[in-house]
């Protein structure tokens, strides 16, 4: 009797691991011997190794707990960034100095040059021109150290500008009115003239605040829907720069260096955000289980 090629391709997998009886290796052998497609059949179960069937779970499993370390290694690492992030940020924060601290002297030369060296305490410093009311470039002045300075032995610094085509100096101080310390013959100085810090973060703050509103009602509607996960995952963005702000700034927003505050909350919130979603993954896959 001829045995079907679907019974013995059922048995060709026990015959390859030598795992069939003797009279099913006999039929198998049998049929082999007359059908050329049950052979190649066989040679291509002996041309790869057969995974046993009970260590197929012990692979998932393993497959699963590897998946779930890389998961907690990102949100470990995103954390640990966050903190760095914050930790850098106040090491680095600019403390302006006042005019006695900052080393500020004008020379005068035989040739009718002038010029202004910075030194004193300062380790940094920057230098603003601009256009007053009567036609004449002022030069504002800032000076300032970190903490981070102290930490790393940083020496005092110093600088030197002509004052050619300058009419009046400024020493400023944020938050405080500018000091004018030279002036040429003339020049009537600028009264009340003061260094305000820019509220520009706390307008983005209100922004990141209505945005994380707007997507957690928006989560709440869709929440039973194939959107309602990426409504939450989208949540975290602007609850992370919020983060971000008071981790940064802390409650008051007011900056005298936007750019670089700016830079390190988004920086800052990155870092959180990839920290909520590993959570959130993590989460998930727990929920699922």
């Amino acid at each position: 009797m001829k045995v079907p090629c679907g019974v013995i391709r059922d048995l060709l997998p026990l015959y390859a691991e030598n795992l069939a009886g003797e009279e099913s290796k006999k039929l198998v052998e049998e049929h082999l011997a007359e059908c050329e497609p049950c052979q190649q059949e066989l040679e291509k179960l002996k041309g790869g190794p057969i995974q046993p069937v009970e260590k197929l779970p012990f692979q998932r499993v393993e497959k699963s707990l590897k998946k779930q370390r890389l998961k907690l290694a990102a949100l470990i690492l995103c954390a640990t960034a966050a903190v760095l992030l914050t930790v850098f940020n106040f090491l680095t924060m600019p403390q302006y100095l006042p005019l006695e601290d900052s080393g500020v002297k004008i020379t005068e030369y035989e040739d009718g040059t002038i010029s202004v060296s910075l030194g004193g305490l300062m380790t940094a410093h920057s230098v603003e021109t601009h256009e007053d009311d009567q036609g004449g470039q002022i030069l504002d002045i800032y000076t300032w150290r970190t903490d981070m300075d102290a930490l790393t032995g940083s020496g005092q610094a110093a600088a030197y500008f002509s004052l050619d085509d300058i009419s009046a100096v400024y020493y400023c101080v944020p938050g405080e009115e500018n000091q004018l310390i030279w002036a040429k013959d003339g020049w009537e100085p600028e009264g009340g003239v003061a260094t305000l810090p820019r509220l520009t973060l706390n307008a983005y703050l209100l922004i990141a605040g209505g945005a994380a509103l707007l997507l957690g009602i928006c989560w709440l509607v869709f929440r039973k829907t194939k959107a309602g996960p990426v409504m939450l995952s989208i949540f975290f963005l602007p609850v992370s720069y919020i983060a971000a702000h008071f981790l940064i700034k802390g409650p008051n927003g007011a900056t005298c260096t936007l750019l670089r505050d700016f830079l390190f909350i988004i920086l800052t919130g990155l870092a959180l955000y990839g920290a909520c979603l590993g959570l959130l993954s993590m989460a998930r896959e727990k929920l699922r289980k």
